[in-house]
C-alpha cells in the first residue's frame, strides 16, 4: 500500500468511528472499538465501563452504563452527565449489601447505614433519614447548599458545614454549647447552662 492509500485508509477509519488506540487509553464513557482502548481495559458495547461491569457487581456510587453493571439493577444519571449505580431504599428486599444504598442488608431487607441518623457528607444512605443533613442523593449523604456557613439548627452532618464549625445530633449548634450563657445564641435547651432555650422548631432563639 502506497502513503496515499494508507493515508486514505486512516481517515476512512477515523470518518466511520473506528476508535484508534492512544498510549492513555480511554476514560469511563468514552467510545471503544476493544478493551484495549479503555483505561479500565473494559470495552462494553462500544463504551469504556467499569471492570466490574462485566459481572454486574458494581456497587453504588460506581459509574455505569446500564443496570445490568450494577449489583442493585440501579444506573441512573447525574448532574455531571455520567451515570453512577444507586442503591435499593431502606426496607426493600436484598441478598447482598451491595444492593442497598445503605451498604447494609440485614434479614434479607436493605436497613439503615451504620451511621445514621447522623452520617455526614459522602457516606451511603438508604434514604434521607440516614443523613445528618437530611438529604441521600444518588444512595450518598449530600452537604446542604449552604456549606460552610450553614446557620444555626440547620440540619448538618459534619462541623464543616457550618458557620458555627460545630455540628451535633443533625444540627449547627453554637460553639458554646453546652455552657453557652443567658443570652446567647441557642437551638435546644441543652445549649445552654440554665437548659433554658427561646428557640422553636423552626428558628434558632437565645439561653434564658
Amino acid at each position: 500500500m502506497n502513503a496515499l492509500a494508507l493515508r486514505t485508509a486512516l481517515v476512512t477509519l477515523l470518518a466511520t468511528g473506528c476508535v484508534v488506540q492512544t498510549s492513555a487509553g480511554g476514560a469511563f464513557g468514552d467510545s471503544c472499538y476493544g478493551d484495549r482502548d479503555c483505561n479500565s481495559n473494559y470495552c462494553d458495547k462500544g463504551v469504556c465501563s467499569g471492570t466490574c461491569a462485566a459481572s454486574g457487581t458494581c456497587l453504588v456510587g460506581d459509574q455505569c452504563t446500564g443496570a445490568g453493571n450494577c449489583l442493585s439493577n440501579i444506573c441512573a444519571n447525574d448532574q455531571d452527565g455520567y451515570s453512577y449505580c444507586g442503591g435499593q431504599l431502606r426496607g426493600s428486599p436484598c441478598t447482598d449489601y451491595g444492593q442497598c444504598g445503605s451498604q447494609v442488608c440485614s434479614v434479607g431487607y436493605c436497613g439503615a447505614s451504620s451511621c445514621a441518623p447522623y452520617c455526614p457528607g459522602g457516606q451511603p444512605c438508604g434514604d434521607e433519614d440516614d443523613c445528618g443533613s437530611l438529604l441521600c442523593i444518588r444512595s450518598l449523604c449530600a452537604v446542604p447548599s449552604c456549606t460552610p456557613r450553614c446557620g444555626l439548627g440547620i440540619a448538618c452532618g459534619a462541623h464543616g458545614e457550618c458557620e458555627s464549625a460545630y455540628c451535633f445530633e443533625g444540627a449547627c449548634r453554637p460553639r458554646c454549647s453546652p455552657t453557652c450563657t443567658t443570652g446567647a445564641s441557642c437551638v435546644k435547651p441543652a445549649d445552654c447552662a440554665s437548659r433554658q432555650c427561646s428557640a422553636t422548631n423552626t428558628n434558632p432563639g437565645y439561653c434564658l
